[in-house]
């Protein structure tokens, strides 16, 4: 159920229809607690439920947009809930719907600049 492909990025974006979640097992560490990968915004923009490591910033995200789950940290742990949820259609389809919810109305770059720069405007007055 599993395969590994090196693709170029067009290449990519016609296979994303072809999988039911984005999986994002990074080792939880200083740096990776305070990021947020772009393949959240990549895997969400497609519908693709997120399984993430639990790093601090993206499993906030993810669970304050319902757009998929932690799989915590250990690879024993990632093996447990890809297995708990991968045939779950039902909670699947939940958080694909919430991923496509998130883009259209947060999640874009767009949606971003909007913030700073509102926040911004917050200070010079």
């Amino acid at each position: 159920w599993l395969t590994i492909k090196h693709l170029d990025t067009n290449q990519l974006q016609s296979e994303f229809v072809n999988y039911r979640a984005g999986l994002l097992p990074l080792e939880v560490s200083e740096y990776n607690n305070l990021a947020l990968p772009y393949k959240i915004f990549e895997y969400a923009s497609h519908g693709l439920p997120i399984f993430s490591s639990s790093n601090i910033e993206s499993i906030k995200l993810i669970e304050k947009y319902n757009i998929g789950i932690n799989m915590g940290s250990s690879v024993n742990e990632f093996y447990q809930t890809i297995i708990e949820y991968y045939d779950n259609d039902e909670k699947l389809y939940s958080w694909s719907k919430s991923c496509l919810d998130f883009i259209k109305n947060e999640g874009l770059w767009k949606h971003r600049y909007d913030k700073i720069i509102t926040d911004y405007s917050e200070y010079e007055n």
